[in-house]
C-alpha cells in the first residue's frame, strides 16, 4: 500500500465512523384529537375508498372516534370501551367494530353502513358471563364455519368465554377451561391451513403462554415472569408482555427485552423487508420501543401513555390515553 492509498483508506474509515455516529432522523408525526382517554386503536378501510382509516375506543366518555381521511366522527361505544377490533362481523363486505366494555362482562358490536358510519348490531351489547369484567376482545373464526366469533378472558373462573357468530347473530356464551388465570389481553393467530383461528392466552396464574385450538388447550411457552398480553405476527412470530419486559419468539430463537411498564404491543412491517417488527408502548412513558427484525431496538418519542397501537403501511399509530389524541409516526424506519 502506498502513502496515498493509506491516507484515502484512513479517511474512508474516519468518515464511515462519523456516519455511524449520526442518529437516525426522527419520523414526521401527525396528530389527531380523539374522545377522552383513548385506550385502544384499530385500523381498517371503513368507507371503501382503499385508504387507511382508524378508530379509537375512548374509555373516558363511552365513545369511539372514527377517522376517515380528514373526516372525524363520534359514535357511542358502550360503557367504558377499552379495546376494539375491526372485522367484518355480518359478512356484508365492510368492516365492523367489536368493543370490550370495561367493568362489565359485555362487548358491543357496531355495524358499518358501508360508508364509515356505525350503529349497534341487533342484540348488542352481548353478555359473556366473564368474571369479574372485560379488558379486551379477541376475534376470529374459532370453529371454522366462516363466521366471526368473539372471545374474552374470565380470570376468576379460569376460562376463556366465547360467543360464536352465525347468520342469526351470536350464540349464547360458552367457556373453555384453560387451567390457569388468563389475564389480561388475549391474542389470536391463524392455525395454518385448518381454516380455524387459534386463541392465544397469557397464563397469568402459572407463567405460561397457552393456545386454544378448537377447544383443545396446550402450552406453547413457559415464561420467567407473569405474562399480561400476547400477540402473533404474520410469519409465526409471537410476543408477550411480561412484568416490565417483552419476550419474543421467532423461528429458532427467543429473546427478552427489559421495558419498564410495558403495556401494549403491535406487530407490523416497518422497513419493507416483509418481516414483522414489534412496537411496544409503556404505561408511564411518552416513548415507544421499536424492536426491528434487522435494525435492532430503537426508542421513539410519541405522547403520554401510548397504549393503543397499530402498524400499517410502514407507519405507527398510537392512541395517547393521557392526552386525548392519536399520533401517527410516518415511516419511522425508512
Amino acid at each position: 500500500m502506498n502513502a496515498r492509498t493509506a491516507i484515502v483508506a484512513l479517511l474512508f474509515v474516519a468518515c464511515s465512523a462519523e456516519h455511524a455516529r449520526v442518529p437516525p432522523a426522527a419520523p414526521a408525526i401527525e396528530t389527531f384529537a380523539t374522545g377522552h382517554q383513548p385506550r385502544a386503536l384499530a385500523v381498517g378501510d371503513f368507507d371503501g375508498d382503499h385508504r387507511i382509516d382508524f378508530v379509537t375506543a375512548n374509555a373516558g366518555d363511552d365513545s369511539i372516534t372514527v377517522f376517515r381521511g380528514k373526516e372525524r366522527a363520534t359514535f357511542a361505544g358502550g360503557k367504558q370501551p377499552c379495546d376494539v377490533d375491526a372485522v367484518d362481523v355480518d359478512r356484508d363486505g365492510d368492516v365492523d367494530l367489536v368493543l370490550a366494555n370495561h367493568e362489565t362482562d359485555l362487548f358491543t358490536v357496531l355495524l358499518n353502513d358501508g360508508k364509515g358510519s356505525f350503529a349497534p348490531m341487533p342484540g348488542s351489547p352481548f353478555a359473556t358471563g366473564a368474571k369479574d369484567h372485560l379488558h379486551s376482545v379477541t376475534v376470529g373464526d374459532f370453529d371454522g364455519d366462516g363466521w366471526v366469533d368473539v372471545a374474552v378472558e374470565s380470570p376468576e373462573t379460569h376460562e376463556v368465554r366465547i360467543r360464536r357468530g352465525g347468520k342469526n347473530g351470536f350464540a349464547e356464551a360458552t367457556g373453555v377451561d384453560v387451567g390457569t388465570m388468563p389475564y389480561y389481553i388475549l391474542g389470536s393467530v391463524d392455525a395454518g391451513g385448518e381454516g380455524i383461528t387459534a386463541i392465544l392466552v397469557p397464563g397469568h396464574g402459572d407463567n405460561t403462554i397457552r393456545r386454544i385450538l378448537d377447544h383443545r388447550v396446550d402450552i406453547l411457552y413457559r415464561t420467567t415472569k407473569q405474562p399480561w398480553v400476547v400477540a402473533a405476527g404474520r410469519n409465526g412470530e409471537l410476543a408477550a408482555i411480561l412484568t416490565d419486559a417483552v419476550a419474543i419468539w421467532r423461528t429458532g430463537r427467543s429473546e427478552v427485552h427489559e421495558i419498564p411498564g410495558a403495556t401494549s404491543l403491535a406487530w407490523g412491517d416497518l422497513d419493507g423487508d416483509h418481516i414483522d417488527d414489534l412496537v411496544v408502548g409503556a404505561w408511564n412513558s411518552a416513548q415507544l420501543t421499536v424492536i426491528a427484525s434487522r435494525a435492532g431496538k430503537r426508542q421513539l418519542e410519541a405522547c403520554g401513555r401510548p397504549v393503543g397501537l397499530a402498524i400499517t403501511g410502514g407507519d405507527i399509530y398510537a392512541s395517547c390515553a393521557t392526552e386525548d389524541r392519536v399520533v401517527v409516526l410516518r415511516s419511522p424506519l425508512k
